[in-house]
């Protein structure tokens, strides 16, 4: 049977480590919330930490392409990134073969596992991307750093994983592998 953990607006101090291993301990019940004496020392954002990882690369499929069939764009991205204690940046080739850099946030909004060391993580980053310019959207040439919400969902056993994700028009898939320090 899944345990399966839900996090309430705002993040604990757990570690990501504590995180991994708590399937078996968590309860299905819904956290209660820390009250604003408790939180004033902690940086609050929806979600709890994502998983630390190392992300080795990414395939998108652009939806514009349904309404364009004549465009042709890089496919295969060669991200590298690396997220630790609910952060992740890293480096990635873009659709117009450039090379762009990333910094977010990294959490996880709903997470299941069970003992055999399956689980599966609803999440989003909230960042900055450079490296894009005016052929994705018109202010890219005026604003250095894009700002982006991406919705993730990771599908991992033990600590190999696929990701999927959602940004703009955008889906994506990439692969990452957890660690613990």
């Amino acid at each position: 049977m899944n345990n399966i953990e839900k996090y309430h607006l705002g993040i604990t101090g757990t570690s990501n480590s504590e995180i991994k291993n708590a399937y078996p301990e968590k309860s299905t019940e819904l956290e209660k919330p820390k009250s604003s004496a408790e939180s004033n020392s902690e940086f609050s954002l929806w979600g709890k930490p994502g998983k630390d990882a190392v992300y080795l690369g990414m395939w998108s499929f652009h939806l514009s392409l349904l309404v364009n069939q004549d465009a042709e764009e890089n496919w295969q991205h060669d991200l590298l990134a690396v997220a630790y204690s609910g952060f992740i940046a890293g480096s990635f080739i873009n659709s117009f073969n450039d090379r762009c850099y990333v910094f977010a946030l990294h959490r996880s909004i709903y997470r299941t596992g069970d003992k055999n060391g399956f689980s599966t993580d609803l999440g989003y980053n909230l960042g900055v991307v450079k490296g894009y310019d005016s052929r994705l959207v018109s202010i890219a040439d005026d604003l250095k750093y894009l700002p982006f919400f991406q919705v993730t969902y990771d599908i991992s056993w033990k600590m190999l994983g696929l990701q999927l994700s959602y940004v703009g028009t955008v889906l994506t898939a990439g692969f990452y592998i957890e660690y613990e320090i």
